[in-house]
């Protein structure tokens, strides 16, 4: 679908919401594998995460791959990882919706994609002006870093 820029392992540690709120069970985000790839992003070694769970090196790469792999196929994560810059991108999020409306959207956008519903993440990213945007490279990127999760994990590299 849409390229996205690959984003640093800090940024994945403390990005995944592991402590929002969910209303129902298995939030997409939750595995062993997605758990996998976190403690990697957090800085622990392959050999170290193959003493602690048990299995082999091998595995626990397979298990990375896959992490990753159920992740990008999260539309907030993957709108996430996009690092868009959508303070000039308010006027095509939700089109047919009130101001309001698109006003929250946009502002939990900028916090963290992530706390948005599949549904309005979904409406925006099959909107026929945000894939003109995304897919000829005209939609803006942040200059900073993409947002993360309030509860930090792990710190930026220095």
């Amino acid at each position: 679908m849409f390229g996205v820029n690959v984003p640093e392992p800090w940024e994945v540690a403390n990005a995944v919401p592991f402590c929002f709120p969910y209303k129902r069970d298995n939030p997409p985000w939750y595995g062993h594998d997605i758990a996998t790839l976190i403690s990697f992003c957090c800085g622990l070694t392959i050999w170290e995460i193959s003493k602690i769970v048990g299995v082999n090196e091998k595995a626990v790469v397979s298990h990375m791959q896959s992490g990753a792999k159920k992740l990008m196929e999260i539309p907030q994560f993957k709108l996430w990882a996009m690092n868009l810059d959508w303070s000039r991108l308010t006027s095509i999020a939700l089109q047919g919706e009130d101001r309001e409306t698109r006003a929250r959207f946009v502002r939990v956008l900028q916090e963290n994609p992530l706390g948005l519903n599949k549904r309005d993440v979904d409406r925006a990213m099959e909107s026929i002006v945000f894939r003109f945007g995304v897919e000829s490279k005209v939609t803006p990127k942040r200059i900073e870093h993409r947002p993360i999760h309030k509860h930090v994990i792990i710190c930026e590299p220095r």
